[in-house]
């Protein structure tokens, strides 16, 4: 029954996330039942909310969505992607109470691969393919003229913006890559006493094949130069995790980069890097068209250093406000920051940006101590995550990403996937043992004295956010780079800092639980 009333809220809120798409907004009835139905089954588990290590990010930037919206610049825009960070927030609660043994892991490897092809299939008929620089695309939809117009209708923006696209599938390349060379874990893991094994890893593998070609395909037509490069470092990553012998591609790319120099700039280093700024598209958002916008986010975040201009607003701003920008902005009235960090800090201020660097520092945290004693399918999906991560980061440096961007759901499922894994790590025992071990259970830990023990650390962890915001915010006028800097190194450290104290909280709750069974 728990299980199925998870399911049922989890189908709720994907319903939800899909009016979303449509309308832009989500009906009040709807999250009055959605919470309900969470606060139901918190009562039942016999606790109110799951204890995380990024728990700190999670409940601060809610507690700055209010705050935000309040003195937002256009609440009307900012309302959109409150209902994004609203409804991925819950989809990474479900998930993180659904994932709780080995037998789950398969339904959402099983899971992320069907989403790679919905994700793949919704954005190559949804696209605004005006806004990216391939002709490409529009020869290819028109000749499927009805799904595009169906889809064009149900999207209520229009269509989604093709760096958007490019940001969302480089969170997948390396993560199916992973999955396709698993050295036979799925198998080993989910199909060992079946006697279609054989084949049936053959179609899965078969699966995976198409939906990296269906992805690297999309995101290749999006020519999102983040996206690619993003997707590369990924991709890269995971060859090196394999075989730490593809370490030699570096000099080797970096000996073919200095011959392309000779050849085609006569060895001028700035003429070669023009070159490759503007190959792909030589009118379009080059290198130098994005400093202007960097530097133009920083005035911005120098003159709302603590609650941003509002969650979505940037374009608007700058169109209303900044006659400096006046030129850039009507040209692109919705033009955006090309850069995630900095927008993050210029819709919702630095603390904001403290908060959200830890979430991902959290991430990469909770992979390093999850991935030590986990079997070998665990291991291939957390390789997976933290590659396609890293892959969406360094997407992030070059383009935006918005908080709440409603795409943006595939981000908080591997927030929720890590975070399950990390939390029932012990619990993730092949269901076809014989005799498997018995799962941990903390709850023997008398419940004040553990609800004590992460009280306080949630409460250390806010004084520390708050302590570098506050730092951060104090150097703004002086020079922001130095404000930047302190808010971009706090979130680091802050998210590593918080994950260690709650991994050494975690293995005390676990040698009080196994002292108390023997």
């Amino acid at each position: 029954m728990y299980n199925l009333a998870l399911v049922a809220t989890l189908t709720l809120t994907i319903i939800l996330f899909g009016i979303l798409l449509v309308t832009d907004r989500v009906p009040a009835i709807g999250y009055v039942v959605l919470f309900s139905l969470l606060i139901g089954i918190s009562f039942w588990i016999g606790q109110l909310s799951i204890s995380t290590p990024i728990n700190v990010s999670i409940l601060g930037l809610l507690f700055l969505l209010p705050v935000g919206l309040a003195l937002s610049h256009s609440q009307e825009l900012s309302l959109v992607k409150i209902h994004g960070v609203l409804l991925s927030i819950a989809i990474f609660v479900i998930t993180i109470n659904l994932i709780k043994n080995l037998k789950l892991i398969k339904w959402a490897i099983l899971s992320l691969v069907a989403m790679a092809f919905f994700l793949s299939l919704l954005t190559l008929f949804g696209a605004d393919w005006s806004s990216g620089d391939s002709s490409l695309p529009s020869r290819i939809l028109s000749i499927l003229p009805l799904p595009v117009e169906v889809m064009k209708k149900l999207i209520s923006s229009g269509g989604i913006h093709v760096n958007t696209i490019g940001g969302t599938l480089a969170l997948f390349v390396p993560l199916l890559i992973s999955l396709l060379f698993d050295k036979g874990a799925f198998k080993r893991a989910f199909l060992r006493k079946n006697r279609r094994a054989r084949y049936m890893e053959m179609i899965y593998k078969i699966i995976v094949s198409i939906g990296i070609i269906l992805v690297l395909f999309i995101l290749v037509m999006t020519q999102s130069r983040g996206a690619i490069l993003g997707s590369l470092v990924g991709i890269f990553m995971i060859l090196v995790w394999k075989d730490k012998r593809f370490l030699y591609l570096i000099p080797l790319a970096f000996l073919a980069l200095f011959i392309a120099m000779l050849i085609f700039a006569d060895g001028d280093p700035t003429r070669f890097l023009l070159l490759l700024d503007t190959y792909s598209n030589p009118e379009g958002d080059t290198l130098q068209t994005r400093i202007e916008y960097w530097k133009n986010t920083i005035y911005l975040i120098q003159d709302f250093p603590i609650t941003g201009a509002g969650i979505g607003t940037y374009g608007k701003v700058f169109h209303d406000i900044y006659s400096f920008a006046t030129p850039l902005a009507t040209v692109r009235p919705l033009f955006y920051a090309h850069n995630m960090y900095l927008a993050v800090a210029a819709d919702m201020g630095l603390p904001a940006l403290v908060l959200y660097l830890a979430l991902f520092s959290g991430f990469f945290s909770m992979v390093f101590y999850a991935i030590q004693k986990s079997r070998s399918i665990v291991k291939t999906l957390l390789r997976g995550l933290l590659c396609g991560m890293a892959a969406h980061m360094v997407y992030g440096l070059m383009d935006n990403y918005m908080l709440g961007e409603k795409l943006g759901v595939s981000v908080w499922i591997f927030f929720g996937i890590c975070t399950a894994v990390y939390l029932q790590r012990d619990n993730l025992i092949h269901y076809y043992s014989d005799s498997p071990e018995l799962p941990i259970n903390s709850s023997l830990m008398a419940p004040r004295k553990k609800v004590w023990f992460r009280t306080k650390n949630l409460v250390w962890s806010f004084a520390i956010w708050l302590a570098i915001s506050f730092v951060g915010i104090s150097f703004i006028n002086i020079n922001p780079f130095i404000s930047l800097g302190i808010a971009v190194t706090g979130g680091i450290i802050l998210g590593l800092i918080t994950t260690m104290r709650f991994e050494l909280q975690f293995q005390s709750e676990r040698s009080h639980t196994l002292v108390k069974e023997s």
